[in-house]
Order: C-alpha cells, then sequence, then structure tokens
C-alpha cells in the first residue's frame, strides 16, 4: 500500500504548486490498492468542479475519486500573465498537478462538455503510454467538431441578464442547499467570471488544434484501443428552459426567437451525432441517452454518472 496521502486518506483537499502557481486539488473515496485505476474528474469551460459535489458523493462510496480547480477558480491561484487557458496548457497543467501529487496512473477520466477537447489533449499527452488511460466517461463532452455557432447569439439575446445556471438546474440538482449557494457564490464572484471569460476567448480555437493530432481520423486504429468509453448525451432541455424564461421576461426579437426554436429542434441530433464519434475511440464503447436531465447530468442525474463509471470498471475487470 502506498504512503502518499493522496492515495490513502480518506479525504483530502489543499493547493498544490505546479511551479509556477497553485491548483486547488481534492481527493475522496477508499484508498487506493497497486494499478488501481483512479478516477480524474475534469468539469467543463467556465465550470467550477463544485458542480461535481453531488456525483463525487456517489463516486467516493467506491473508487478513489479525484477533482480540481483549473487555474483562477475556486481557491485556485491566476496564473501567471503569460499562460493563456488555452485547451492544450489545460491539460498540461493538470499532468503537472497529477505529478505533483505523485498520483501516478493508471486513470479512469471523467469528462463534461468542453473537457471532451481538454481529455482529449490529456490523452495526448499520454500516447506513448497506452497503459496510462484506463477508461474514459464522455459526459455531453465536445468533440473537435465544435458547433459552429457557439456562443449562439440568438439564445444570448433571448438570455439576456437572466442567470443560465439558475434556469437550467435550480429545480433538478441533487446539491444540499449550502452545496448550491456556494456554487451559486463561486460561479458569480468576480475572479471565476473574469477566468470563465479568458477560457470563452479561447474556445473556438480548440477545435483545430485538437483536430490536426487525427484522434478521430476515419481508418485509423482506435486512439484507445480496447479501453472502455462511455458516452452519455438533452442539451435541448436546456434550451428549451431558457427558451421559455427569456420569453416570460420579454427578451429578444421575433427572429431571434424564431432562431432559437430552430436551434432547439436541432440540437439533440447534431449533438448525439457528434458524440457518437467518439465510439471510434475504442472498441468497447457505449452510448446512452439520458431524456430526463440537461447539460448538466453531473448535477441533475449523478447517478447516472456513477453507473456508468461502473460500467467501465467492469469492463476493465473482465
Amino acid at each position: 500500500m502506498s504512503d502518499n496521502p493522496w492515495e490513502i486518506d480518506e479525504t483530502k483537499s489543499c493547493l498544490v504548486s505546479i511551479g509556477s502557481h497553485r491548483l486547488q486539488l481534492s481527493v475522496a473515496g477508499p484508498p487506493r490498492r497497486p494499478k488501481e485505476p483512479a478516477i480524474i474528474i475534469m468539469a467543463g469551460l467556465t465550470s467550477s468542479v463544485l458542480e461535481w459535489t453531488a456525483t463525487i458523493r456517489l463516486l467516493s462510496k467506491f473508487v478513489r475519486t479525484y477533482s480540481y480547480e483549473r487555474s483562477g477558480f475556486g481557491a485556485s491561484d491566476n496564473p501567471p500573465p503569460d499562460i493563456q487557458p488555452t485547451s492544450t496548457r489545460m491539460a498540461v497543467e493538470l499532468d503537472l498537478l497529477l505529478k505533483a501529487a505523485n498520483i501516478k496512473p493508471p486513470y479512469i477520466i471523467v469528462a463534461h462538455s468542453y473537457a471532451g477537447i481538454t481529455s482529449h489533449e490529456f490523452i495526448h499527452l499520454h500516447k506513448e503510454k497506452s497503459d496510462d488511460i484506463a477508461g474514459v466517461v464522455f459526459v455531453d463532452a465536445n468533440t473537435e467538431e465544435l458547433p459552429a455557432t457557439y456562443p449562439d447569439a440568438n439564445v444570448s439575446a433571448v438570455l439576456a441578464e437572466l442567470d443560465a445556471l439558475r434556469i437550467r438546474s435550480e429545480n433538478c440538482h441533487k446539491l444540499s442547499n449550502v452545496e448550491w449557494q456556494t456554487l451559486l457564490d463561486e460561479e458569480t464572484n468576480t475572479k471565476h467570471q473574469q477566468t470563465a471569460d479568458a477560457e470563452v476567448s479561447f474556445y473556438k480555437a480548440s477545435a483545430p488544434v485538437l483536430k490536426e493530432k487525427g484522434q478521430l481520423q476515419i481508418g485509423r486504429a482506435p486512439l484507445l484501443g480496447d479501453c472502455p468509453v462511455s458516452i452519455q448525451a438533452n442539451y435541448a432541455q436546456d434550451l428549451q428552459k431558457i427558451y421559455d424564461a427569456g420569453i416570460a421576461a420579454g427578451n429578444g426579437t421575433e427572429t431571434q426567437r424564431s432562431l432559437m426554436r430552430k436551434l432547439i429542434a436541432e440540437t439533440n441530433e447534431a449533438e448525439a451525432s457528434m458524440q457518437k464519434e467518439m465510439l471510434r475511440l475504442s472498441t468497447r464503447s457505449l452510448f446512452t441517452f439520458i431524456p430526463d436531465s440537461g447539460h448538466s447530468i453531473h448535477m441533475e442525474r449523478p447517478d447516472a454518472i456513477a453507473d456508468h463509471v461502473r460500467w467501465v470498471l467492469d469492463q476493465l475487470s473482465t
């Protein structure tokens, strides 16, 4: 058994230096046995890992689970001025963090939304060591084929000054009241919002950078071999909530509203097509549509994510 507290303590959370600055790292779950996969939570664009509290609560009952705040979020330091929040840099910082804490592979990555991009970049960093990545659970995740219209101007017009996080999840999340308020406080503070704006400014540039690596190239051998990959996808549900709230508030022109209705009608088919491309990453893949949850499955249906992690673990044991 390891004597590394990051691998044996029941819970632990603190700032860890990655050289240029410090990141907040947390762990929960049973002590890690030698060679046992560890869960690495990768949150989406502009998002704090506080969104994952309910999911981590379930996962930590049966598997060692690590979570962290990216630069500028939570207690993590802002990066030096010369470091930009690109997708490749996010992957490097996670790699540096795991090495600094001596948390060794194998890893099972649980990646939400934009972390579909950053996790692919993390996988690329480990391309010479195929055993490092034991499995992946993509949670309504982006691919190198990003939606061309995101952020969508019509959605932004209908949303206006309304709080999208509250609209999407306030009545269906599985966080406690205290956890929900803590999340709201984090994602509305100035430090977080400045970092979020910086991340969004590099969002579109991440797709072509990843695409150059050819991970989803037709005809190539599966990037992850027979490493189990699970993919979950009802983003249209969130858009409908935003539309209804925006209409009630009188936001958007009729043209903008009409174009948003068209987007809602087309979204799920486009999202499913994009995500199913990731089935090509492995010869052992599972795609599941979660109809009663929006994009934030990790807050609304944490049990579904726990079930998919169990599926990955079961695949590894066979």
